[in-house]
């Protein structure tokens, strides 16, 4: 078996017991740690602590940590501690199925925070003078003034000796020799009459945030045109107003948003459904009010980014109904001052185009309006020839038109037609094919236009057989094109 020295762990997180069965829980990312060694045996419990202390940060005292891990292999899934050796080697070789190790946890318990503190209490001794503020203990005198009180100073500087400040400041004495109720210290000659207790912190009070309105404006039953609409106006108030939300559904049929801090209480909720037989959406639930704090929101990593829906919106209202919008570089400051927030060149570029897609509409609602439009041509221009070819699912595939004007104008034409395509830069792709010819005078003369596969012969076929319908038999046809 090969052996792999690399050992990913996590620490500062605890196991939590949930549906989905045990998980180890924290906001820390993973670290990675090797080993240059090719043996499992040589690497012992001592060497891999060392490694971890250093990977996190944490130097002097010998700290308390516990390792352990979940494996893989095992059902039911319970967590295995890490205490020497042998425990460490039966990590490093359990593998499961496919050859993939446990990810490590790393505890760090209380007694880290304890060798730190003694760590600097050893520090600042050989430089803290010592002073005991009670007299020579005398027989049989039970009123001795600060009876058992240690006081250690620390001169703040030369000429300074009367400014003399504590540096540790949970120093009790009871008498109690047995040491029942206290962690016994070293005796510095006191007799081990000192004892040291931690005093009691003062609990950390909890901020109270009243309710506090999102800002949107929205109303039960109030109608929007699409599902974009609404959620890019819920966009800019969280922005504006600094408040994070989550989508919970989004589908043709609802919208679903909820706070992002609803797991400490908040109760912020909208839903919003699609009117039937229309593309509308109408609020039927919506609880506009906030218990959070903003705090939260304004110094979490996780905060919405601008999106391309976004973007648009900015455009919409700065340019109504205009397809000609400033460069990408000058929107993104744009939606910085509109908005407060910051896009990236390529966010501000897709906004440009939606934008314009907006207001002259998308590919796909051009090929469903098709029909109608050739429709209306063959109405208002007498003549025409118009044909449109699907393919086996439906789906757009070849068009053909040939304006009626220009097929009477073939008459007066020279007897030569050229044929050329150029590429059509879309999503779609596919090439627009045209046919013109020469008047008298040399100018050219339009005649054909067709949306065709260029790289498909079927295609060319196809065309050229509409083209032969609407031209004269003498004219001759020249191509322009190689794929022809």
């Amino acid at each position: 078996m090969c052996f792999n020295p690399n050992v990913h762990f996590q620490y500062g997180g605890s196991y939590s017991r949930g549906e989905e069965g045990l998980q180890w829980v924290t906001r820390n990312p993973s670290h990675a740690i090797s080993f240059k060694t090719s043996s499992v045996a040589e690497i012992t419990y001592s060497d891999l602590v060392d490694k971890i202390l250093k990977k996190i940060a944490v130097v002097g005292a010998n700290p308390e940590l516990k390792l352990s891990y979940i494996p893989l292999v095992n059902k039911p899934v319970i967590e295995s501690y890490i205490f020497d050796d042998d425990d460490l080697y039966a990590y490093l070789t359990t593998l499961d199925k496919e050859g993939f190790r446990s990810v490590m946890h790393v505890e760090v318990m209380k007694g880290l925070e304890t060798n730190k503190r003694r760590e600097h209490t050893s520090r600042t001794e050989a430089v803290s003078s010592y002073g005991l503020n009670y007299e020579d203990p005398v027989e049989n005198d039970g009123d001795l003034r600060n009876s058992g009180m240690l006081t250690i100073y620390r001169a703040r500087g030369e000429g300074e000796e009367e400014h003399r400040a504590p540096i540790i400041e949970e120093v009790v004495s009871d008498g109690n020799e047995n040491g029942e109720n206290g962690v016994c210290c070293e005796s510095n000659g006191l007799d081990n009459h000192a004892r040291y207790y931690d005093l009691p912190r003062s609990a950390e009070e909890r901020q109270y945030v009243t309710e506090w309105d999102d800002g949107t404006g929205l109303e039960i039953g109030q109608e929007f045109c699409s599902r974009e609409a609404l959620q890019d106006l819920v966009d800019r108030a969280s922005n504006k107003n600094c408040f994070g939300f989550l989508t919970y559904k989004s589908d043709l049929g609802r919208l679903i948003l909820e706070c992002r801090q609803k797991s400490i209480g908040c109760k912020w909720y909208l839903r919003a459904t699609n009117i039937k037989g229309s593309s509308l959406f109408a609020i039927r639930v919506y609880r506009k009010m906030h218990t959070c704090s903003r705090a939260a929101q304004s110094s979490s990593t996780n905060r919405r980014r601008g999106t391309p829906r976004l973007v648009a919106s900015v455009l919409h209202e700065d340019y109504p109904g205009q397809f000609d919008t400033p460069a990408p570089k000058n929107i993104v400051g744009l939606v910085q001052r509109r908005v407060g927030l910051s896009v990236s060149y390529s966010t501000a570029l897709r906004g440009k185009r939606l934008a314009v897609n907006d207001v002259r509409g998308n590919p796909e609602e051009g090929y469903m309006m098709l029909y109608s439009y050739l429709y209306m041509l063959e109405k208002v221009n007498p003549g025409s020839v118009t044909s449109v070819k699907l393919d086996i699912l439906g789906q757009f595939q070849y068009l053909f038109i040939a304006l009626g004007a220009s097929i009477e104008g073939f008459r007066s034409m020279r007897k030569v037609i050229v044929v050329d395509s150029t590429f059509l830069k879309t999503v779609y792709g596919g090439q627009l094919v045209f046919a013109s010819a020469q008047d008298p005078n040399h100018h050219h003369y339009p005649i054909v236009f067709g949306v065709i596969d260029g790289e498909n012969h079927a295609s060319w076929s196809w065309f050229l057989g509409k083209l032969k319908t609407v031209i004269p038999d003498d004219h001759e046809l020249v191509f322009m094109s190689d794929k022809a």
